[in-house]
């Protein structure tokens, strides 16, 4: 008898657990997209304001690497 009522009991804080796993995951999704979609205009900002050379470097944050313009117009 106490072994069930004990089993239910796991089963609800399991639950509960995955609740707030799933919550987190959703935040972070959150963040990345914000973040990426600021990167986004950021970058496409700077390729309407640039002409010129083109030059790849090598991303802060992600180590890729991304083309970047060296001259910009008006400079």
């Amino acid at each position: 008898e106490k072994s069930k009522k004990w089993r239910k009991r796991r089963i609800v804080i399991n639950q509960e657990k995955r609740g707030e796993k799933g919550k987190k995951r959703r935040k972070k999704k959150a963040r990345r997209k914000r973040r990426n979609e600021k990167e986004k205009k950021e970058n496409k900002e700077i390729r309407e304001n640039t002409i010129g050379e083109k030059k790849k470097v090598k991303n802060k944050r992600s180590g890729t690497k991304k083309t970047v313009f060296l001259k910009e117009n008006g400079k």
